[in-house]
């Protein structure tokens, strides 16, 4: 019977990322990345761009599996995602899909800030490395 119950949740829960635009928009975020490294690197050879995409797809799909279903099991019952599910269906949840599968538009913006941000991340790394007096 659990067996049965995980099925159903996890057929709700993919369900819910397709209709919440959830799959599209984590479907474009290696393309969208790829479109920044291809700016930024014109000659980088393909089959690294290849990998770094077959990667990334793995990941994506790795992180709403592996990561997320359990978080949604933990949070929500079946009834409950089935009725996440109608929200969806109704014109609100419909427009709400339709800008959260618009990663795009966004992503552009957001990929531009990662180096920027892993950058201030690394100096505060090493500001408390190189001071270990410092806690």
């Amino acid at each position: 019977m659990m067996a049965q119950d995980n099925d159903e949740f996890d057929n709700e829960y993919f369900k819910m990322l397709e209709k919440s635009g959830t799959t599209e928009a984590i479907n474009e975020i290696p393309s969208v990345i790829l479109d920044e490294l291809k700016q930024s690197m014109p000659d980088a050879p393909e089959g690294m761009i290849k990998e770094i995409s077959d990667t990334m797809s793995v990941s994506m799909m790795n992180f709403i599996t592996k990561q997320m279903l359990p978080v949604y099991k933990k949070n929500f019952t079946i009834s409950e995602m089935k009725e996440v599910n109608k929200f969806f269906d109704t014109p609100i949840g419909m427009k709400f899909a339709k800008m959260n599968s618009n990663m795009r538009e966004i992503m552009p913006d957001f990929v531009k800030d990662i180096p920027t941000f892993k950058e201030k991340l690394m100096a505060i790394k090493e500001k408390w490395m190189n001071n270990k007096d410092a806690k």
